[in-house]
């Protein structure tokens, strides 16, 4: 399986569990839709959003913004 990474959001003051809960936490509070479990094998854990909207909660936590175009395998 081939996995491509657009955005890598690092801090220095939280962990990753906490950032994803936090990402979660708010774009379920502004009404962004989660994926269905029918159409999905992950679940409910995507989102419908933008880059645009995740890079504006990154800037928000002070987060460090990493634009990565390479794909990971």
């Amino acid at each position: 399986m081939t996995r491509t990474f657009l955005r890598i959001y690092h801090s220095e003051i939280f962990t990753a569990d906490q950032v994803e809960k936090k990402f979660h936490n708010v774009l379920d509070k502004i009404g962004h839709e989660r994926s269905s479990a029918i159409f999905t094998k992950s679940g409910k854990e995507w989102f419908a959003t933008t880059l645009d909207a995740l890079d504006a909660l990154a800037e928000l936590m002070d987060l460090k913004i990493e634009k990565v175009t390479e794909s990971y395998i």
